[in-house]
């Protein structure tokens, strides 16, 4: 081993690790015992593969969201957009739309309002 390692200017853990990669190519039951830590304990390869992926529950939501969104008009989706997805304050958003920070806020809570009842009503169907 330390020929090897000697001859091709590596250390030895590394001509180790290029010989038990050697045996990726041998396919292995997901039941499969591997040693997890230096302490001798052990786990199966199911216990290190898969998981539950947020990515799907993301998708779903938007989905929902893109069915329901249209209850609300355009300025109502306007001031949802720049206070959520651009994270302006309601000042800046009422100055892009030329209204109060006030009215911003009550055309905000509004349409909240109108996609709950929506996502509601979309959940009973």
């Amino acid at each position: 081993m330390s020929d090897i390692a000697d001859f091709i200017g590596v250390t030895e853990e590394e001509v180790l690790e290029a010989m038990e990669m050697g045996k990726s190519y041998q396919a292995l039951s997901v039941d499969h015992s591997i040693e997890a830590d230096s302490d001798g304990s052990t786990i199966t390869l199911l216990d290190v593969v898969g998981g539950t992926d947020d990515g799907f529950e993301r998708v779903n939501q938007r989905m929902l969201l893109e069915k329901v969104l249209p209850v609300l008009d355009e300025r109502e989706q306007k001031i949802l957009q720049y206070t959520f997805i651009e994270n302006r304050s309601q000042k800046e958003t009422g100055e892009l739309l030329d209204i109060s920070q006030m009215h911003v806020s009550r055309i905000q809570r509004q349409a909240i309002k109108k996609l709950r009842e929506a996502l509601q009503n979309e959940e009973v169907e």
